[in-house]
């Protein structure tokens, strides 16, 4: 009785915590998606910059045009530079193989560049993370964590094991742990008697 208590309490609690995850998951996503959308105002404000100081340039004095523009940029690029380097640690934490430093070295393009290409790493992943709506209801995913509970504790001390040493290091430790249940006292009595 107290094994199958144990298992519903297990099964509630990796199924209730892998629906918080998602959410999380989600919420991030999304507040992410929404502050890349905020800074790709750039070009916008680029022209804005730019057709304010319109009319205090001579006609044709394409130097003085470039001047402007390339200061609108230096502006903008810090501005959005400011946005991204607040935003990095929750990039690195939703993406740790997605190897994209900002820096203040980079020009606007650069800077750019890498936004985009961030950018667009955030909305294949939300594309991603709304198809795995499914997995998190699964059952099936819930029993799987739960036969893998003794990989994930080792995972907790900085013992990873691959996939398939996992699942041989859960099932021999669940299997032992039946016996012990099983045959403990036998157990206990035999390796005593070998001390006699």
């Amino acid at each position: 009785m107290k094994f199958i208590i144990l298992f519903i309490g297990l099964y509630f609690f990796f199924f209730i915590s892998g629906i918080v995850k998602y959410f999380n998951k989600r919420k991030k996503l999304v507040y992410l998606k929404g502050q890349f959308e905020h800074s790709t105002i750039l070009k916008d404000e680029v022209f804005k910059f730019y057709e304010k100081n319109l009319d205090s340039i001579p006609e044709y004095d394409y130097d003085q045009l470039e001047d402007i523009q390339n200061e609108a940029k230096k502006d903008e690029n810090k501005e959005m530079l400011n946005i991204l380097f607040k935003l990095n640690p929750i990039i690195n934490e939703l993406f740790p193989d997605l190897f994209i430093e900002f820096s203040l070295n980079d020009s606007f393009y650069n800077t750019t560049d890498k936004k985009r290409r961030t950018y667009n790493s955030i909305m294949n992943s939300i594309n991603y993370h709304d198809k795995d709506l499914t997995k998190v209801f699964n059952p099936f995913k819930v029993l799987k964590n739960i036969f893998l509970l003794p990989s994930t504790i080792l995972t907790w001390f900085g013992i990873n094991l691959g996939k398939y040493t996992s699942r041989i290091f859960s099932a021999l430790s669940i299997a032992i742990g039946i016996m012990l249940k099983t045959y403990g006292d036998s157990i206990l009595n035999w390796v005593l008697s070998l001390f006699k």
